[in-house]
């Protein structure tokens, strides 16, 4: 066994040795030797201590013995097997069930091979091998003859040949080699390979046609999961609950004709401007390759003990002016007194620049920089007179090409503070700059939500517009408004708009937004989404519900489930448009939305409709997507006792048309049982409502 001995220094003397051994729960054994007098110690008396941590046999020697054995095994074309003629579905728990059935022995190994009609064994010895195969070769299971054959060797170094195969398709240096040769890690050495543009704009290197197609096609499969998900989920409710997933559109018929697809899926939206496009990007500082001051991108990961930056000028997403931005602020931070911020071990001063830009509201563009630092313990007055000599060399020479600047700081006083959060000062300029979309302005202050592409924001609004079915008695409801963007942009054809956004700087800029187009028919909460979007529901009148119309715009990770709820509960919302920039997200949440009602999902379940890709992201392997979902009443409703026969009577009210009578009971009955609200004889149903054209809300299932 392999030991390793420390041995703590004191003054002592050659004395009689007492041996002590502890086992510490099998993990190691400490062989403790104290090397002077049993008394001297008993008495605490100083001496020398020799410390051996002797490994046990269970924690080195037995893993590697078995991992040796278990390669030695997959290379011994005599001691493995493949067994054809399975049904591809059978799983591993199936197979191992039937070797057992069969009594045979000796087994080491077996690897059923996901949807293939084959699986390898490993045995032990050739002799277990040869014995099972006598017993397997011909034999008839669920209906198959099953078939041995010989296996074909696991090639030891397969691993590496695939790596430098893709490495020599990719067409890049390969310095990541010549780096390990010096003693670089294998993920430093990475870092320095790969190119600043290779890690932000990874599908750079293929024309912008190729990258629509390439997008449409990964929509394509991540879309072709939700019939899956909602399979499975089918799967795992009570048996007498299945036959409610029985839902029109994943009918086995269904699925086949739109080659898995839940709906129809449109081509991708092109991005206007293919390259300098974002509006928005974070520069981190560090250093780079070589050692020296770096206001860049992240080729590294700081978990692996990695941080190593790239110059932005060869990225395609950025934009000319952010680029000469980057390089005056990167020359700053090379001369400066304080250092660079490092973040594996937490310690500097300058941290990020965040840059975002306007791109329709004249020339020179406005750009707006925010630097972040970590003060630590430097004094207030050197932190202060840095930030001056910083805006004296931002303003010394305009930028080329130029733009108007203005420059806020975020200080932090430690590591246990991220880059965006602390205090904010406006160093010089304004602490916002203003963009335009759609003839319409919006104010962005530092640390708002805005779509990183202006041109892209703009198709994304006008296709919102187009297939939200608003009249001008519809209640807009936007959850994750952001700054307000996609809901103002249609506030003058709607009735009402109601914004729920958790930053409250966004909720701020959102209202300067209203009063800057002169909308006054807008609301913007400040509140996390799962608490103001069930405020808002159990607030609106029936006629508002009866017109509601959400658009939900959450962050990457989706929509929280008490949202999802909300939504779902609100009976009389029959359109929802999911603007999600992180496909599979949203096929989680429309599982929840499309499932069967029940106690947890109250509600008439929605379907998908038809999806809309939107590239945001040129250059990138990210493309968002605008869903369609949609729901009607088809049976009566057992919150609200309609019928479908009744609901249509009043969806089917022709457009402008006042309802009255049966249709105006019937739709304030629904809308107030919808939550359990008493019948509100007061309340003014004299505002057209419903205004469909061409049937937008008919039932469609």
């Amino acid at each position: 066994m392999n030991a390793e001995a420390t041995t703590l220094p004191d003054a002592a003397a050659d004395a009689s040795v007492s041996s002590h051994v502890v086992n510490r729960d099998t993990v190691e054994q400490v062989k403790v030797e104290y090397l002077d007098g049993v008394d001297d110690i008993v008495s605490n008396a100083p001496g020398r201590v020799k410390v051996e941590y002797l490994a046990t046999e269970s924690q080195e020697e037995e893993p590697n013995k078995n991992w040796q054995e278990s390669n030695k095994i997959s290379q011994d074309p005599q001691r493995q097997v493949r067994l054809d003629g399975l049904n591809k579905f059978c799983t591993q728990k199936d197979l191992k069930a039937l070797l057992k059935k069969l009594d045979i022995d000796g087994v080491h190994r077996l690897k059923k091979v996901p949807n293939q009609a084959y699986c390898f064994i490993y045995f032990q010895t050739p002799e277990a091998r040869f014995a099972a195969e006598k017993m397997l070769d011909g034999y008839k299971w669920k209906g198959r003859a099953l078939s041995v054959l010989q296996a074909t060797p696991l090639d030891p170094d397969r691993f590496i040949k695939r790596h430098r195969e893709a490495e020599e398709r990719s067409g890049l240096p390969d310095a990541k080699r010549a780096a390990m040769d010096t003693g670089c890690s294998r993920e430093h050495a990475a870092a320095i390979e790969r190119t600043v543009a290779d890690v932000v704009a990874p599908l750079h290197r293929l024309p912008y046609a190729e990258q629509l197609e390439k997008k449409q096609s990964a929509m394509y499969k991540i879309l072709r999961t939700l019939p899956i998900e909602m399979q499975r989920a089918a799967r795992a409710s009570p048996a007498d609950q299945r036959p409610a997933w029985a839902f029109e559109w994943l009918s086995a018929e269904r699925l086949r004709e739109a080659r898995g697809l839940p709906c129809p899926v449109e081509p991708v939206v092109p991005s206007p401007l293919e390259r300098g496009y974002r509006n928005k990007c974070e520069f981190h500082c560090g250093l780079d390759a070589a050692g020296n001051a770096c206001v860049g991108f992240t080729l590294g990961q700081a978990k692996l003990g990695v941080h190593v930056l790239g110059d932005v000028s060869e990225v395609p997403s950025v934009s000319p002016h952010m680029i000469a931005a980057a390089a005056r602020v990167q020359s700053f931070v090379a001369s400066s007194r304080f250092p660079v911020f490092d973040k594996v071990s937490n310690v500097g001063f300058w941290r990020l620049l965040t840059a975002r830009q306007a791109f329709h509201c004249g020339e020179p563009p406005q750009m707006l920089l925010m630097v972040s630092v970590q003060v630590g313990e430097a004094e207030a007055t050197e932190v202060e007179a840095e930030f001056e000599r910083l805006a004296a060399h931002l303003q010394a020479t305009p930028l080329q090409p130029p733009a108007l600047l203005s420059l806020v700081a975020l200080q932090s006083d430690g590591p246990g503070e991220t880059a965006n959060s602390g205090d904010i000062k406006l160093v010089f300029g304004d602490a916002y700059l203003q963009e335009r979309i759609l003839d319409m302005t919006f104010r962005i202050s530092p640390f708002a939500f805005f779509q990183v592409n202006s041109g892209g924001a703009e198709c994304l609004c006008s296709l919102l517009r187009s297939h939200c079915g608003i009249t001008e008695s519809t209640v807009l409801l936007d959850v994750c408004c952001g700054t307000g963007t996609l809901s103002l942009s249609m506030a003058s054809a709607v009735r009402r708009v109601i914004g729920v956004e958790l930053n409250e700087a966004a909720v701020q800029d959102a209202k300067v937004n209203a009063e800057l187009n002169g909308i006054t028919n807008a609301t913007f909460i400040a509140q996390k989404a799962e608490t103001a979007t069930r405020n808002v529901l159990d607030g609106l009148s029936p006629l508002e519900k009866a017109n509601l119309v959400a658009i939900v715009d959450p962050p990457r990770a989706g929509l929280h489930p008490d949202v999802l709820k909300a939504l779902r509960a609100c009976s009389p919302l029959r359109r929802i448009l999911y603007v999600s920039c992180h496909a599979p997200s949203f096929v989680q949440n429309a599982v929840a939305l499309c499932r069967p009602t029940s106690l947890k999902f109250r509600g008439e379940p929605f379907s998908p409709k038809r999806a809309f890709p939107v590239d945001l992201f040129p250059h990138t392997d990210k493309c968002e997507v605008v869903v369609l979902l949609e729901r009607s009443i088809t049976t009566t409703d057992c919150a609200t006792g309609v019928s479908s026969a009744e609901s249509a009577t009043v969806i089917n009210e022709p457009a402008g048309t006042v309802p009255t009578g049966r249709s105006a009971e019937l739709l304030q009955r629904a809308c107030n049982a919808s939550q359990g609200a008493k019948p509100d004889h007061h309340s003014d149903v004299s505002e057209p409502i419903l205004k469909t054209e061409a049937g937008e809300l008919k039932a469609t299932e």
